[in-house]
């Protein structure tokens, strides 16, 4: 996969198999990557914030 270290598969191979174009492949998984991280660090601001830290 994609995400593993070393990846099995790079951009332009993933982007090929699933039939579209890199520049949009690299486009939803940058956001979807910015999505998870938000969601993330929200939660944990909400977890300090109820323990009081």
């Amino acid at each position: 996969g994609y995400y593993e270290t070393p990846r099995q598969i790079d951009l332009s191979e993933l982007a090929d198999r699933l039939d579209v174009p890199r520049s949009t492949l690299s486009y939803r998984l940058r956001r979807a990557e910015a999505t998870l991280a938000s969601t993330f660090v929200g939660e944990m601001e909400t977890i300090e914030l109820a323990a009081g830290l």
